[in-house]
């Protein structure tokens, strides 16, 4: 699993930064749990928290995870 930081100093500078890429955003007690479980894993229970703060997500209501 590739993780990087990026700075992003505003819109544009994402877009450029984020073309043609996949990604997925998570919080750093979520990633350890992406590590101990070896992957991403959809949060079928909610027991995960949502880097968005909305617990009652499209995608985990579907039993998907989100890539942008």
């Amino acid at each position: 699993m590739l993780v990087r930081n990026l700075k992003v100093d505003d819109f544009e500078d994402f877009v450029g930064k984020m073309s043609a890429s996949v990604f997925h955003t998570t919080t750093l007690e979520n990633y350890k749990s992406i590590l101990s479980s070896g992957g991403l894993l959809a949060n079928l229970d909610g027991s995960q928290s949502s880097v968005f703060g909305n617990s009652n997500g499209f995608f985990r209501l579907r039993s998907c995870v989100s890539f942008f």
